[in-house]
């Protein structure tokens, strides 16, 4: 009896749930767009749960578990171990890669963001002020890895308050690989950001994305902002695209946003797009 009431103790022990900091966030964003006269509304957005926990030795662990607006599972879930100095994502997670990039897009429909790739393990290191450094890893086809195996890595270094830069490689198992540089600044309220994105295939074919970007706040409600990208592989530009945005925040949480965009490449790829947020 004394054995068997020793085992309960110490899987009650084992088994009982720490007091953890539960927080829920999310977005939504809902807009009416019209192509050369096509008109749709669609909506987008997700939610995402967060449980952390902090030791009396300074190791934070917690779990995150992300929703799309339909209720299926939108990737992102992981566990997390961390603390001063290095995060630890195990799960459906971003490569190192998607850690830095997009730094050129501020819209909420029409911009030039790139496609994530699904990684099962990223590592962030912060060694000195101002660096980080990521490290991410697939072990296979895990989260739906359209290569199979591969790695990442990437750095992201502030040279002073107003000016960042950021550099990555990723190469996959199908030999294939992502190069990515970018560099961002702020001077008042005015916020500017270039990016270089080069795709490898593994019959070593180049595709160079080039992104710019520029933003300026009129008012501390008010945003406006523009946005290029061009892509060329082996001497053919197959895109050459301008997007316009305005961004007003009517209350905190709460943005109305209208944007534009067009391609000289694609004389069709002209859409307008308006519509609300809602950030929480």
């Amino acid at each position: 009896m004394k054995r068997l009431l020793a085992t309960t103790a110490l899987l009650a022990v084992l088994t009982t749930p720490v007091m953890a900091d539960v927080t829920i966030g999310g977005d939504m964003e809902w807009s009416y767009q019209d192509n050369d006269g096509t008109a749709s509304t669609a909506m987008d957005g997700d939610i995402n749960f967060k449980a952390s926990t902090t030791t009396d030795t300074g190791l934070t662990f917690g779990a995150d578990i992300n929703l799309d607006h339909t209720g299926s599972d939108d990737g992102g879930n992981s566990v997390t171990l961390s603390n001063d100095t290095w995060t630890l994502d195990l799960g459906d997670v971003n490569s190192a890669l998607d850690a830095i990039d997009d730094t050129t897009d501020f819209t909420y429909v029409l911009g030039n963001g790139s496609p994530s790739t699904d990684h099962s393990s990223i590592l962030s290191l912060s060694p000195i002020g101002g660096l980080t450094v990521n490290i991410s890893n697939a072990t296979g086809n895990d989260y739906g890895t359209t290569a199979g195996e591969g790695y990442a890595y990437s750095a992201v270094y502030g040279l002073s308050e107003i000016a960042t830069l950021g550099a990555g490689q990723m190469k996959n198992a199908d030999d294939s690989e992502e190069l990515l540089m970018n560099v961002t600044g702020n001077v008042g309220p005015i916020g500017l950001a270039y990016e270089k994105h080069t795709a490898t295939t593994a019959a070593d074919v180049d595709t160079d994305t080039t992104t710019m970007g520029a933003t300026f706040d009129v008012s501390d409600a008010l945003m406006i902002g523009v946005e290029t990208m061009k892509a060329e592989s082996a001497g053919t530009v197959s895109s050459d695209e301008i997007t316009f945005g305005a961004q007003y925040t009517v209350a905190p949480g709460l943005v109305a946003f209208a944007e534009n965009t067009s391609d000289d490449k694609t004389a069709s790829e002209k859409t307008t797009a308006f519509g609300i947020a809602v950030k929480f």
